[in-house]
């Protein structure tokens, strides 16, 4: 496709690891995209013009701003003029921005951090804000929140304390994620099954996704369901069973029976069928192009709101929509999202600061906030531009998804936490018994805080 590069972006954007996923950037028109950016200008003539002064040399000061949007992807030249827009509007200002590739974007930063010479204000991942905070990378935000009397009711709660540290503000959510359980009404339909047979809980998931299970001749043609696959992922359904990967002192808690069996329940929901059937089956997903959700070979997955773009761009030839993610008994909505943050690296240069803060400010209007989506297709921070998204059932059921997400929690000893977990995961599906999959992921953790400890 394309697009393809985009979308491998966008998924990216939801989720580190994920990168192997396609995504689209399907949007609104173009009539649309100018619309927003015209009232995002506006609402920079009325907002920034009032906390910025000309210069008596009429100079401005240069703010430098990095992104993952580079010259000529989907949506750049619409970011470009939103970005202009602010350098238009006031006399203070002037913002330079450079987008990189996502796959190149990180090593970016990392080599700008190490060097001292980051941008002023940059897109990161929130979820690790901490790290940067504490060893004074960026700059923090409380002060000028306070001074501004900033109001940041519109941004999700939940968001906006990821973004802080020893209890101050040191970033802001660029954007928002949910995850959602995607279902084929087709299958269902074929099963017998209406969407009111759509499962809310665990057990209404395995009962459900089983009907529409077809084996033929030994191969595996249509899954209901799959737990270890799509956006699933274990330490989300731990959430969901009101557990953690971690304790509130940052031990390691999974080797225990509760946490086991979570992971038991997911390795066991397709147990009927061997793995190497199962994993014949995902390998003949593969070679489709597209996820076994959109190519027609799972009757329900859990994917992030990208995946309805996707599905558009696809024009599937079946009918689909979305819920929340079932959970357990007695258990917990909430699902896990993966946001960018804002962030004003710690120059030491007053001016340079306070230009980013503003120009962070610009972007994070609801109606910049608007066109950023427009331009990007990135879920926003913002409840007053989502609101706006809201254009149809299936949209609606996303936004309405995004006050219950979380992000997941910052491990100074293993900050790629949820990366490494993977292995273990792999050896839990491949047939390894869980008890043992536990013991060894518990050692390993341990292991890394002990040498985190050794060396910090």
């Amino acid at each position: 496709m394309k697009k393809r590069m985009k979308e491998i972006l966008k998924r990216g954007i939801g989720l580190a690891g994920a990168l192997t996923l396609v995504v689209s950037m399907a949007g609104c028109g173009q009539g649309k995209k100018d619309e927003a950016v015209t009232a995002g200008e506006t609402k920079a003539q009325e907002s920034v013009k009032e906390t910025t002064a000309a210069k008596a040399d009429g100079e401005k000061t240069k703010i430098s701003f990095w992104h993952i949007f580079p010259v000529g992807s989907d949506g750049y030249d619409e970011l470009d003029t939103l970005i202009m827009n602010f350098n238009n509007v006031q006399d203070k200002y002037e913002v330079e921005h450079v987008g990189y590739p996502f796959l190149d974007y990180f090593s970016k930063m990392t080599t700008a951090f190490a060097g001292d010479v980051a941008p002023d204000i940059y897109f990161y991942t929130l979820d690790d804000v901490p790290v940067r905070a504490a060893n004074g990378t960026i700059a923090n935000l409380t002060p000028f929140i306070e001074r501004d009397k900033y109001d940041l009711s519109d941004l999700y709660e939940t968001e906006v304390g990821f973004g802080s540290y020893d209890g101050q503000q040191y970033a802001l959510p660029a954007s928002s994620t949910s995850r959602m359980l995607f279902y084929n009404l087709d299958m269902l339909e074929a099963a017998g099954l209406t969407e009111a047979d759509v499962p809310k809980t665990w057990d209404e998931l395995y009962e459900v996704a089983h009907k529409m299970d077809i084996v033929e001749d030994g191969v595996i043609k249509q899954l209901g369901y799959d737990p270890t696959a799509g956006q699933s992922n274990y330490f989300q359904m731990l959430w969901q069973n009101n557990l953690d990967f971690f304790d509130k002192d940052n031990n390691i808690v999974i080797n225990d029976d509760v946490h086991k069996e979570v992971l038991q329940w997911m390795i066991d929901f397709n147990k009927d069928y061997p793995y190497a059937q199962r994993q014949a089956f995902t390998d003949a997903s593969k070679t489709l192009g597209a996820d076994a959700f959109v190519s027609g070979r799972v009757a329900m997955m859990v994917a992030t709101n990208d995946e309805y773009k996707v599905l558009q761009n696809s024009q599937v030839p079946f009918r689909y929509g979305v819920v929340t993610q079932p959970i357990p008994e007695g258990g917990k909505r909430v699902n896990w999202s993966s946001c960018w943050s804002y962030e004003i690296f710690n120059s030491k240069n007053e001016d340079k600061i306070n230009g980013a803060w503003e120009f962070m400010k610009y972007m994070l209007t609801p109606e910049n906030q608007r066109a950023f989506y427009d331009s990007q297709g990135l879920l926003t921070a913002s409840k007053k531009a989502n609101e706006t998204l809201k254009t149809d059932e299936i949209m609606s059921k996303i936004i309405e998804e995004l006050p219950y997400t979380s992000e997941k929690k910052y491990i100074d000893f293993a900050p790629k936490w949820h990366e490494d977990w993977n292995q273990f995961m792999e050896k839990a599906v491949a047939g390894t018994p869980v008890d043992d999959v536990m013991k060894e992921a518990e050692q390993f953790y341990k292991e890394k805080r002990e040498n985190y400890k050794a060396t910090n």
